[in-house]
């Protein structure tokens, strides 16, 4: 059953804003790579993703032998779920459900914290107090899914150090970084070297409309540890095209760039108009907002072709709250439009 958005194959959809995917598509090199290495694909790709690594390391100043590639960063943490032998799972809501599901199916015990809604879904240090001694990984989204909240780098601070003493590993989903206007002050491999559980997410899923291809990696600061893991995980598991194409990308810097320019002007509006139409808006770092409005407004969209993320699976969440993906201007002009429909007929 698909948990997630951007399931476009059913009623017809024309416009998606369930999935928080860049609305300008994959960056051309990325592309031409892409379709370049489909002619080549009578080879099997690289294994260990050799150059991709290295541009990877390049761009995230990281040492490549700490990178290990995915096809998606859901592969890797079902990859983490099964092969660490640890009994519980604490994980802050509401946050990417695959933490949940991946730990249910290696036999975890899960455990989770509910971040307020009255606090900006942002923890504060009495989160940490919460989490239960026996807790063998703690995991969390930053900026947050669905909420678009990053957490702040005094929060990070406490909760590193409080699982650096317990010895407890932290798996830190930062998918949605690029897609931040400031992707640079929310950088967590700064941490890697001082806190050797540490393991951070990152995918070129949302910010380079890559969905489709399939790449996601980790930087783990036990080097030695993702080594073991590159062992474990199955072999060629990333495509020709992906890691061509994903190479490319790394070698494009004013595509994220001319993103954020963006979503700098384009995210005002849509959390202004949807304001105006009575809901609930919360702030977002990220290219999306969640926000609160009556039930049922999903399903409504959909008999207009449109579709957008119900929340009510997320755990804190319930009926009524929505995430949508910020697109193209004359796209929002339409879900503004469809949904003053719906509330006026309403």
């Amino acid at each position: 059953m698909n948990r997630h958005g951007g399931d476009i194959y059913e009623n017809g959809i024309r416009l998606d804003f369930s999935a928080n995917v860049n609305p300008f598509g994959m960056p051309e090199a990325a592309v031409n790579e892409g379709m370049n290495a489909v002619r080549f694909s009578g080879f099997y790709p690289d294994p260990y993703c050799t150059e991709l690594r290295t541009a990877l390391g390049k761009r995230d100043r990281v040492d490549p032998d700490t990178i290990l590639c995915g096809a998606g960063t859901t592969e890797l943490i079902y990859l983490l779920m099964s092969r660490f032998g640890i009994r519980k799972v604490t994980i802050l809501d509401p946050s990417f459900s695959e933490f949940e599901y991946a730990a249910r199916i290696s036999g975890k015990e899960i455990s989770h914290i509910i971040l307020e809604e009255e606090d900006g879904f942002q923890p504060d240090d009495s989160v940490v107090d919460l989490i239960d001694p026996d807790t063998g990984m703690v995991c969390f989204s930053s900026p947050s899914n669905p909420a678009g909240t990053v957490y702040s780098e005094a929060f990070i601070d406490r909760l590193l150090a409080f699982c650096n003493e317990r010895k407890i590993m932290i798996l830190a989903d930062e998918t949605f970084r690029d897609c931040c206007e400031n992707r640079i002050k929310y950088d967590l491999t700064e941490k890697l070297s001082d806190h050797p559980g540490l393991i951070i997410l990152r995918a070129f899923t949302k910010s380079h409309a890559m969905a489709g291809l399939r790449f996601g990696y980790m930087i783990g600061a036990d080097k030695a540890g993702i080594w073991a893991l590159r062992d474990m995980i199955q072999p060629w598991n990333v495509s020709l095209p992906a890691q061509w194409a994903a190479q490319a990308a790394c070698d494009d810097r004013q595509y994220l760039k001319r993103f954020r320019e963006f979503l700098r002007e384009e995210k005002p509006y849509l959390a202004r108009n949807l304001k105006a139409l009575g809901f609930t808006v919360f702030p977002s770092e990220a290219n999306f907002f969640l926000f609160r409005g009556e039930p049922g407004l999903a399903e409504k969209l959909i008999e207009k072709k449109i579709l957008i993320r119900g929340c009510s699976d997320y755990h804190g969440l319930s009926e009524g709250y929505y995430r949508v993906a910020v697109r193209k201007h004359e796209d929002n002009e339409k879900l503004i439009a469809a949904l003053d429909e719906i509330l006026w007929k309403h």
